[in-house]
């Protein structure tokens, strides 16, 4: 099954955006941060530190939310093993 084009161009587009948000970012390091989980729990970023991580922030109304969550799961299925 292979990516449709406008998958790898979000998914491109996606990570540029993360990259240019982080950078002006200015004190803070992504380790610093907490999150709520799936479950509304704290999550301390700082667990994370030494392992690759990716970050996606999804507007779940978006006319593309389907499209990031088929193309995660692909790279998620590909990576994660």
């Amino acid at each position: 099954m292979g990516y449709q084009r406008q998958d790898v161009a979000l998914f491109s587009c996606l990570v540029l955006l993360a990259a240019l948000c982080t950078a002006g970012c200015a004190g803070e390091d992504f380790y610093s941060f907490s999150v709520k989980d799936h479950q509304g729990q704290d999550v301390a970023l700082e667990s994370y530190r030494g392992k690759v991580t990716l970050v996606v922030n999804v507007a779940s109304l978006c006319g593309y939310t389907e499209t990031t969550y088929r193309a995660l799961k692909k790279l998620h299925d590909i990576l994660g093993k």
